[in-house]
């Protein structure tokens, strides 16, 4: 790539926090705030208490549950067990498959509430039991315990976590496990931990239900910090595209190969495979005319009934030259990939961007997009909105909106309804300004509310 690793990541900076402000966070603060309803359910959790905040995080994100429902309760002041931070671990990850998987302990009998997240924990290197082979699901948790736990999972998904604080020692370091020390040490540094008034850290007292809420929220914010600085996650994406997954042309391998990269990305970052859908569809009539034009299928329809354009559109797209295009191996499918981050309301924000390519090795046009979702993809899994967003990396996009057009084809009038507004990034490299348009839809199509909202210098 002939532009500097500083001037691309500064694009996708900008259309990073074009996302993240106008999609996710604007509009939910400002336009809709009436309609976000008070998320503390729980009769013994009220906003004068410290641990508000943090209880409310956990309990929308669905990490932590109640106690009772009726009445509902969150039990803040009872202390957490064993069982309860694998679950909550666990549920973090995308509650991911255990098949396969070992159960190494005695104690944790198959379908309980707590065994799928204790066998994979322990298979991941997370948690950890006894020297009797036990790991004791109902035991109250220790502080150093839990730390070990969390920094565990910090290093087996490869998190970096921000230097907030420099290291110091607790007044009661001597009574923390020596395997404990260079956990705690990272969380503290981290901003996960802060310790007592006292100065002291309490690593073989028990945490409370609060005190473990509060661990998690700060933990997540950290995880959040340790993408670094906004564009630098996109552009390693960027970096193994250009390296790996060059010349995406529609209904191709090639296409298909990177398709399935996304949704591995994205079940790395943690979201749960009941999230991500690959949405197959057809091969369309262009792409079956032009294969038929190059050689490389069947007899096409008579000369007199293909349409100029197509014609136009292949001499525009010089696609005789491509001197990879000899090697691809074409499919009579391709598919968007759909990821579902589920909000508090039902009603929808989509954030979209093609993943083809043609006639290019599709950097620009359009990595850059993909990238970006990407890394929004990413962070939002652990930031509070008020939506459901719902990203989509369209296929066979270049090839006449096949992608498109399916996915919205695939669609309810309740489903449609129920779209706030979508976001399209697309081509954020060429030219020297980045420009946001905005349009409204009617029955004649797509209307230009404002062609050029905002053009910003940005190489």
């Amino acid at each position: 790539m002939k532009k500097t690793k500083d001037k691309l990541m500064k694009v996708l900076a900008i259309a990073m926090a074009f996302i993240m402000t106008l999609g996710i966070g604007s509009v939910e603060r400002n336009l809709f705030a009436s309609n976000v309803p008070n998320l503390s359910q729980f009769e013994d959790v009220s906003e004068g208490d410290w641990f508000f905040s943090y209880v409310v995080f956990a309990y929308q994100y669905g990490l932590m549950r109640g106690t009772s429902e009726e009445p509902m309760l969150f039990s803040p002041n009872v202390t957490t067990t064993r069982g309860m931070v694998a679950t909550v671990l666990y549920r973090l990850a995308g509650s991911p498959d255990i098949n396969g998987l070992e159960n190494p302990f005695t104690d944790v009998a198959g379908e309980q509430w707590f065994t799928d997240a204790i066998v994979w924990t322990a298979n991941n290197n997370i948690s950890f039991g006894f020297d009797d082979g036990t790991f004791r699901p109902n035991d109250y948790i220790t502080r150093e315990h839990m730390a070990v736990f969390i920094n565990n999972y910090v290093l087996e998904k490869g998190f970096e976590l921000p230097a907030i604080n420099e290291n110091r020692a607790f007044v009661d370091s001597g009574e923390i496990s020596s395997y404990a020390e260079a956990a705690i040490a990272a969380l503290f540094m981290g901003g996960v931990i802060s310790g007592r008034p006292d100065g002291t850290f309490g690593p073989q007292a028990n945490a409370t239900r609060a005190e473990f809420s509060a661990m998690l929220q700060r933990f997540i914010t950290s995880a959040v910090q340790a993408f670094g600085t906004h564009g630098a996650l996109a552009f390693s994406f960027l970096e193994y595209i250009d390296e790996n997954l060059p010349v995406r042309f529609p209904f191709t391998q090639r296409e298909r190969d990177t398709a399935e990269w996304i949704v591995q990305e994205l079940l790395n970052m943690g979201h749960s495979p009941e999230n991500i859908q690959m949405q197959e569809f057809p091969m369309n009539s262009f792409t079956q005319y032009m294969l038929t034009s190059l050689g490389l299928t069947g007899s096409g329809s008579p000369a007199s009934q293909i349409p100029t354009s197509w014609q136009r559109q292949l001499e525009a797209w010089n696609i005789f030259d491509m001197a990879d295009f000899d090697g691809m191996e074409f499919l009579n499918y391709s598919q968007n990939v759909i990821l579902t981050v589920p909000g508090v309301s039902q009603r929808r924000i989509i954030v979209g961007a093609h993943y083809d390519s043609v006639n290019t090795n599709g950097i620009s046009d359009n990595a850059s997009g993909v990238v970006v979702l990407l890394e929004s993809a990413a962070r939002i899994l652990y930031l509070e909105h008020y939506y459901t967003i719902t990203y989509i990396f369209f296929g066979a996009e270049e090839v006449g909106l096949v992608g498109a057009e399916f996915y919205v084809d695939s669609l309810t009038e309740e489903e449609l309804d129920d779209i706030v507004l979508m976001i399209n990034i697309d081509v954020i490299f060429d030219g020297s300004t980045l420009t946001f348009s905005v349009c409204h839809f009617e029955e004649s199509g797509c209307v230009p509310i404002s062609r050029q909202i905002e053009s910003m210098p940005v190489l």
